[in-house]
């Protein structure tokens, strides 16, 4: 993740899982996280989304008595909307600062990247 001031952060977890479209990509597993955590943006702001099923503008799957989806301008693992919200808008806090991408603290992001390999389990032989 980069800001507006060129600060990179990392997070990371050991057993990022997605479930299928049987269960709407439920956020099934995180495992263990690691990151920089010397400021606000290294923290853990995706455990809270854990268990929740991906939403949609025409999916909604979040625990909020309004639409997070449409209020946050993007699709996630919404709880009672967000702890984070790495598919929003970019945004240069001109717009909502709820619909922007943001890690922490709906402080704006310039540029996120997520990366995810395939799990391949280790095999006796």
């Amino acid at each position: 993740m980069e800001d507006f001031n060129g600060i990179i952060r990392y997070v990371g977890y050991d057993n990022y899982k997605v479930d299928s479209n049987e269960t709407d990509y439920t956020l099934s597993s995180l495992g263990q996280y690691s990151g920089d955590e010397d400021d606000q943006i290294g923290r853990d702001n995706l455990r809270w989304h854990e268990g929740m099923k991906f939403s949609t503008f025409d999916n909604e799957n979040d625990l909020w008595n309004q639409e997070c989806a449409e209020v946050h301008r993007g699709g996630w693992w919404y709880n009672r909307c967000t702890a984070s919200n790495l598919n929003g808008e970019f945004s240069v806090t001109d717009g909502s600062k709820y619909g922007q991408m943001y890690w922490a603290d709906y402080s704006p992001l310039k540029s996120v990247q997520m990366m995810i390999r395939k799990y391949y389990p280790v095999v006796d032989k």
